[in-house]
This record gives C-alpha cells, sequence and structure tokens, in this order.
C-alpha cells in the first residue's frame, strides 16, 4: 500500500488528467443510443457477432476492424447491449493509450509533468477527443499504435534489446493490424530502423530479434488474409475494391497527392502540437543560436514543403485551415455533412485565414524545436527517440496510402492523421528536453482544447441524439424505414444490409432536390444526399430529418437539442415533401 501511495504521489499530475478525462465523459451524452459518421457499419457486426453468434464484416468496410469488433463484443457481454456502451468501449481503449503515451514520454527521458502535459494533449486534442466518443477505427488504432511504440522503445532502453518487451510491441502491432492494416508499418518501421542503425547482422542473435519483432503481425496478416478470402466469402466487400484498385493511380496522381497531403501534415503538425508550441515559443531565439547545419538543412526542407505546397496545388492555394474539414470543422466538432441542412459554421473565411497563418508559422517554430535536437537521434542512448522518428516517417507513408482512393475527392479525411498524434507528442517534447519552457502556457491552451472538445463533443452527440429521437418517433408513427431520410448514421445502420442484398442501385429521379447531373441546395446550409447513393440505395426522401426547414417540404416537427457552443437555440426538423400524396403522417 505504501509503495502504491508513494506512486500515486509521483504520477499525481497525470492522475488528475486521468481523472479529468473521466469525468469529462459523464458531461458529455456518451450512453446516447445513436451511432456517428461511419461507426454503425462497425456497430453492425458487433450486433452480429453478440446476437446471432456470427463474425462477420460487412461488405462496405475497408477495415479489418477484428480487434474493434471483439473489444466491443466484450463491453456489450459485461454491460447493456446498446450503441451507447460501445462509445463507452472506445472511451476505454482511450484512457490506456494516455497511459501508453505517458509511459513512452517517460522513456524518452521527459519529465513526469510534461510527460501528463503530453497525455493531457493526446486525450483533450479536439480531433483525438471527439474520434473517443464514436465507434470508429481511429482511437483504437491510435491507442494501440501507442501501445505497441511504448513496448518497442521499452524493448531498446539503455541500448539493450530486451526481446521480451519487443514481443510485446509486436502483440500490440498485431492487435492495430487488426484494427486497421496500417498497424503493420509500426514493427516495419522498428526492423528499418534497427537495419539503418546497424543493430542487424546475420546471425542467430539478429534472426531472433526479427522474429520477436515481426513473427506476431506477419502471422495476425497471413490468417487474416486466409480467413477474409477463403473463409468470410465477401468477394464484393470494399476492401477487395480498394485493393484492387490501389494499382490504377498513375504516377503524376500519386505525386500530386503526396505533395498535398506532406503539406496539410506539416500544417496539421502544429495544429495538433500547438499547446507544446506555445509553451516552446519563447526558446526559440535560443534555438536558433545553436541550430547545427544539419539542423538548418531540415528547417529549411520543411520551410520549402510549407511553400511549393500551395504553389504546385490550385486547392491549397484557395483552401484555408482546416483543410481536412471531417471531425474537425469550421462547423465545430463532428461531420458536419452527414444530415440534411448541414451544420451552422462558426466562422467565416477571415478567421479561417489567421488560423492557417497561425499553423504556418507555429509549424517552422516546431521544425526549428526538432532540428535542435538532431544530432541526437545519431546517438546509442537516444535510440528509442531515433525509433519513434521512423515509425512516425512510416506512418506518414500510411496516411499517403490510405488515402488514394480519395486522391480525386477529399484528399484525405483529418481522422487518419490522428496515429501521428502520439508519436508527435513524444518526439516534441523529447525534442524539448533539459530546456526550461513556459508550462503554464503549454497547460492553458490545453485547457482551452479540452472545454472546446467537451462542449464541442457534447452538441455533435446531443445533435445526433435528437436526430434519431425524430427519426425513431417517425418511423413508430408509420413511416417506412425506406421512406426516411435522418443522415448517413441513421440510414446505414437500418437499410445498408438490405440495400446489399438486392444488389441496389440508387435512382437519382426519385430523390427529390437531387436530379443527375445537378443538385439544388434546399436551405442556406444544406448537403447533397451522398449516404443514399453510398450506402442505401434503396431509401427515397419522402420524409427527412433536418437540421433546417427545407424548400419544398413541410415541417412536422421542431424539436430543440442541447447546445453548449451556439447562442441561439439549436433545433432538428421532421419534414415532408410537399407533393406527397396519402402520406402516413
Amino acid at each position: 500500500m505504501q509503495k502504491l501511495m508513494r506512486g500515486a504521489r509521483a504520477h499525481w499530475v497525470f492522475l488528475c488528467v486521468l481523472g479529468a478525462y473521466a469525468v469529462s465523459a459523464f458531461m458529455v451524452p456518451t450512453l446516447a443510443p445513436v451511432s456517428v459518421s461511419d461507426d454503425p457499419l462497425y456497430a453492425r457486426s458487433v450486433e452480429i457477432l453478440v446476437r446471432q453468434g456470427n463474425f462477420r464484416i460487412l461488405p462496405i468496410s475497408v477495415a479489418s476492424t477484428v480487434s474493434q469488433v471483439w473489444w466491443g463484443a466484450l463491453f456489450t457481454t459485461v454491460f447493456p447491449d446498446t450503441l451507447g456502451v460501445l462509445r463507452v468501449g472506445t472511451v476505454c481503449v482511450t484512457f490506456i493509450g494516455a497511459i501508453a503515451v505517458y509511459a513512452l514520454c517517460r522513456e524518452l527521458g521527459v519529465t513526469q509533468t510534461r510527460s501528463a502535459l503530453g497525455a493531457a494533449l493526446f486525450l483533450f486534442h479536439p480531433l483525438s477527443y471527439v474520434l473517443g466518443f464514436t465507434f470508429m477505427t481511429d482511437a483504437y488504432l491510435t491507442s494501440f499504435i501507442a501501445i505497441a511504440v511504448f513496448c518497442f522503445a521499452r524493448g531498446l532502453r539503455d541500448g539493450v534489446l530486451n526481446l521480451r518487451w519487443l514481443a510485446a510491441g509486436s502483440a500490440a502491432s498485431g492487435l492495430a493490424f487488426l484494427v486497421r492494416q496500417q498497424g503493420v508499418l509500426v514493427p516495419v518501421a522498428l526492423v528499418l530502423y534497427l537495419v539503418v542503425s546497424r543493430r542487424l547482422r546475420f546471425d542467430a542473435a539478429s534472426a531472433r530479434i526479427v522474429a520477436a519483432v515481426l513473427a506476431v503481425p506477419v502471422i495476425t496478416a497471413g490468417a487474416y488474409w486466409a480467413w477474409f478470402n477463403y473463409l468470410h466469402g465477401t468477394s464484393k466487400s470494399a476492401q477487395v475494391s480498394v485493393a484492387s484498385g490501389l494499382g490504377d493511380a498513375g504516377a503524376s496522381e500519386l505525386s500530386l497527392l503526396a505533395r498535398r497531403l506532406l503539406f496539410i501534415m506539416v500544417v496539421y503538425s502544429a495544429f495538433l502540437m500547438l499547446p507544446l508550441i506555445a509553451a516552446a515559443l519563447v526558446r526559440v531565439p535560443e534555438f536558433v543560436r545553436s541550430m547545427t547545419r544539419a539542423g538548418w538543412i531540415f528547417v529549411g526542407v520543411w520551410i520549402v514543403v510549407l511553400v511549393t505546397g500551395p504553389v504546385f496545388s490550385e486547392f491549397l492555394r484557395h483552401a484555408r485551415m482546416p483543410y481536412l474539414a471531417q471531425f474537425v470543422s469550421v462547423s465545430g466538432l463532428g461531420p458536419p455533412g452527414d444530415v440534411r441542412g448541414g451544420r451552422v459554421p462558426f466562422f467565416g473565411p477571415t478567421p479561417r485565414y489567421w488560423f492557417t497563418v497561425l499553423c504556418v508559422v507555429a509549424s517552422v517554430v516546431l521544425a526549428i524545436a526538432f532540428a535542435r535536437r538532431m544530432p541526437a537521434l545519431a546517438q546509442r542512448s537516444e535510440s528509442p527517440a531515433a525509433m519513434v522518428a521512423a515509425v512516425l516517417l512510416v506512418q506518414i507513408a500510411g496516411v499517403i496510402f490510405t488515402s488514394i482512393p480519395l486522391r480525386g475527392t477529399a484528399i484525405s479525411r483529418d481522422r487518419y492523421l490522428l496515429p501521428l498524434l502520439p508519436l508527435f507528442i513524444a518526439l516534441t517534447l523529447w525534442a524539448l528536453n533539459r530546456v526550461r519552457i513556459a508550462l503554464w502556457a503549454g497547460w492553458t491552451v490545453v485547457g482551452a482544447m479540452a472545454a472546446v472538445s467537451v462542449a464541442g463533443t457534447h452538441d455533435y452527440l446531443s445533435y445526433q441524439n435528437t436526430v434519431w429521437s425524430v427519426a425513431r418517433r417517425a418511423h413508430a408513427e408509420g413511416v417506412p424505414y425506406r421512406s426516411l431520410d435522418a443522415g448517413a448514421a441513421w440510414d446505414a445502420y437500418h437499410l445498408y444490409e438490405e440495400s446489399y442484398k438486392q444488389n441496389a442501385h440508387v435512382d437519382l429521379t426519385k430523390l427529390k432536390g437531387f436530379k443527375p447531373g445537378t443538385h439544388f441546395y434546399l436551405s442556406k446550409h444544406d448537403v447533397e444526399p451522398w449516404w443514399i447513393g453510398f450506402y442505401t440505395p434503396i431509401q427515397n426522401n419522402d420524409y427527412v430529418v433536418s437540421s433546417e426547414p427545407l424548400f419544398t417540404y413541410d415541417t412536422l416537427r421542431r424539436v430543440k437539442y442541447s447546445s453548449w457552443l451556439h447562442r441561439k437555440p439549436q433545433y432538428i426538423y421532421l419534414v415532408r415533401h410537399a407533393g406527397l400524396k396519402n402520406p402516413p403522417l
């Protein structure tokens, strides 16, 4: 007991961070019985496993999702079988990921207070926080990567390779692969690092090291491939079509995508690290004075990426932060375009312009902080930091690879950048080792982020909860699922599997306000119902649950929902097309 108390006193700041995160989960509607974005696809896999005893990945899913589905099934077995309980499972995984981030920072020689700041940033950054309250794959992949990298760093402590810790990291990498396939890149990065650092030779000892690192991920990937292709029986799966379509990208398309994403990731790195950059800002003159030639070259390359990105991309010349506005956008947290009527933006073009300038300048500060410690990466005593850098570089390549299917439309998704967050945190704090920084500034920015994250996630879940509540009532009163459009998550949850079984194709002429080749928006912030063609082509939109009254539709019901960030009351509407004959309502 005394040892436990001493440990609690030593890590009290970190324990306070974990406690704050746990308390925040009671401030948002965590148990709301709804799905969001793409997570109804994974939630249905959990329900099929728990209720029918059959493990099945829905054909539309590109991710492997095995670890995630079984984790969710564990929670719905122990607790009530609801969609809200699945969200609790994700909160717990994010909680464990924060412990791994803290332990990784400590392994890199970061002090306890700074490591706690890094864990707080991991938990309360808006992108991480809102995704931690979904059943999406991103939080699971990120937490398993953080666990794997910590185990690998522990296995490299003091320059001595510890096979047990390397094997533990290998097991965590296997779990990461069973969430999304890019998890296998973590042990690959470690092997590449060991090769470049000349830790591996052609002998039995090196063979054991490679086996400890790669055995579990390789066996896992092989077993998954065999099961998926020969036992699962989904020849029409999105995983098959995406894998076969990756080779269709030409060299010019891949080059353009890579240039765009490198620029975007450099700018987003500042957004991810804003609290740490704020804390280090007072030391920039000192960093510049102590810069080596290699450091100046690194900063120069970083600036070249910032300058040439907009030069070679018309999109980047005109777009502003957030460039990949899916879960963090000017409309708040959560996807802004998954329900008709859209969501009211908080910011116009001018604030976005200045936020972009802030992120660009802050990214240069981050590059200078990294450049200061670059010579140390070659030292054997700093091998865990070099390994983390290797994993970060390979995961950046993974983001580009994952984004190839989106190259012609959205470029990428902001949630694809989440696995970079724990790696950037660990490396940034390591780069600031043995330098006095303004910790108060870092905690202040983290606190502001936490306030926005909690309020924004509360608003998004409350918004979705009201959408589903209005849709449930309409269905209970006689509106068929096929005639009720309540957004991407609702429609996918209730109609995707039936649409897939019927091999249906959407008839755009049956959708009100949507004709082949044209579309007119039916309200000020309206979005097109892309999800009908993507998920549920058997559906029409006679009845719509929307966030605004829609042109050519009659409003039947208006329900207020709780919003902490909006000054004006916010409502969800049930509307019916004005030309509908013999309506059930």
